[in-house]
């Protein structure tokens, strides 16, 4: 991902899924018996990610740029910073491209990718992605 925070969470999120499983580690919460499975979601234009999930967006699509439009804290940062001096594109079009190209790979109008953080114990024989 393009953001340090974006980053420092996720890899918090991988630590407590974690840490939850452990029996002699007390919280005030009940731990879980199993660990969780994790799903990475696709980089800004899909840069250096090979998806192992897809899952179709082509319903939600204009609802999914609307809701980004609502991050008024960041969205004329990331106009102003993504604006493709080659192409003319924006954040936007490079969301609308990338979300185009997903749903190529996988035979719809538009897809999110997904893989599946492929370590021991979160392995699971079934699919759980809408």
């Amino acid at each position: 991902d393009y953001m340090p925070d974006h980053n420092a969470v996720s890899r918090l999120v991988f630590d407590a899924s974690f840490t939850a499983t452990l029996p002699n580690y007390h919280t005030k919460v009940p731990g879980h018996a199993r660990m969780v499975p994790i799903y990475y979601m696709d980089t800004l234009c899909g840069v250096n990610f090979n998806p192992t999930e897809y899952v179709d967006i082509s319903a939600e699509m204009e609802l999914k740029r609307e809701m980004c439009y609502c991050h008024q804290s960041q969205i004329s940062w990331m106009q102003d910073n993504y604006k493709d001096a080659n192409t003319g594109k924006d954040f936007f079009e490079h969301m609308m491209i990338t979300a185009k190209f997903r749903g190529m790979q996988c035979g719809v109008e538009y897809a999110e990718g997904f893989r599946m953080a492929y370590n021991g114990y979160r392995v699971h024989p079934t699919r759980l992605l809408p």
